[in-house]
């Protein structure tokens, strides 16, 4: 796998890369960044993806298998957001629900392979949140951090009315 990042094999993948962007310009239509920016973000996640496939063991995952469980979150982030629920607020959802499921099993409760695979399924929904909301609230600390900055700018170059 270290042969992927020779300079031989990452300029046939980034013509190969280009031909492919020449060939569907829907995709680079698709957003408001320039080619060389799509083309530095495309290597950028080449080269991330590639090092972290070249020096872990990940597991095989059957995409089909994915699909169920990544449709059910589809449909529940759009039902709490039609509801005026945060992603906070469902990923306290899920984590309260997964610690009633844990807790009824504990307790005696039904012992069946259904509880293991909701207990799965949670597992995975909690994941994929959490990592929602933590990328909101970066997102969210960023914009702060920038008004912030503006905000003392503004106040150094006496842009300030006193009231």
């Amino acid at each position: 796998m270290t042969e992927i990042y020779s300079s031989n094999l990452n300029d046939r993948l980034e013509t190969l890369w280009a031909s492919h962007m020449n060939a569907h310009p829907e995709v680079a239509d698709a957003t408001s960044l320039s080619l060389d920016v799509i083309r530095e973000e495309g290597q950028f996640l080449f080269t991330s993806i590639s090092q972290l496939a070249a020096s872990s063991d990940l597991p095989v995952v059957d995409t089909q298998a994915m699909q169920p469980i990544l449709k059910l979150w589809h449909s529940i982030l759009t039902h709490q957001s039609q509801q005026s629920i945060p992603l906070r607020d469902t990923a306290k959802l899920l984590l309260s629900l997964k610690s009633a499921v844990s807790s009824w099993e504990g307790s005696g409760g039904e012992g069946d392979s259904t509880f293991d695979r909701v207990n799965r399924i949670l597992d995975i929904l909690g994941m994929l949140t959490f990592e929602m909301y933590s990328q909101e609230q970066s997102q969210l600390i960023q914009r702060q951090s920038a008004h912030i900055s503006y905000l003392q700018q503004n106040a150094q170059d006496g842009d300030w009315v006193a009231n």
